[in-house]
């Protein structure tokens, strides 16, 4: 049983699984949470924690290559801004495209997981990200 929870634990974050219900084809982006990662104002973001979250919009094929690798997330005056990889891609149900990508934050110093930290709190105070 230990073994299966660790397993479970370690495949639960939000860059591998952005929390789609088995209903659901994309999963309920946070409530006020805006984004800036290149010239794509319609990203939103599903999902974060420490580790990195999971950002929806429609994304063709082989775009996820050419996105800049700082992103900026905004809320009720929030900013943080980190860099991010991309680890996992949601296949649209619709046509060839990704409806969402998974991206872990890289290079994170002790000031930057300080901001996430607080910018999660925030976020987690409106009742918008789970412990």
């Amino acid at each position: 049983y230990a073994y299966l929870d660790r397993l479970e634990s370690a495949f639960d974050p939000p860059s591998i699984r952005p929390g789609i219900r088995w209903y659901q084809s994309v999963p309920e982006p946070l409530p006020g949470v805006s984004m800036d990662w290149g010239e794509r104002p319609d990203l939103r973001l599903a999902r974060i924690d420490l580790e990195g979250g999971f950002v929806l919009g429609r994304f063709s094929r082989g775009e996820e290559k050419k996105l800049p690798t700082e992103v900026t997330f905004r809320y009720r005056g929030s900013k943080l801004g980190a860099e991010v990889r991309i680890l996992s891609a949601l296949p649209s149900k619709i046509d060839s495209s990704w409806s969402g990508l998974g991206v872990e934050f890289k290079n994170t110093d002790r000031d930057t997981r300080k901001e996430l930290s607080d910018f999660i709190e925030t976020l987690r105070g409106e009742g918008h990200v789970r412990s």
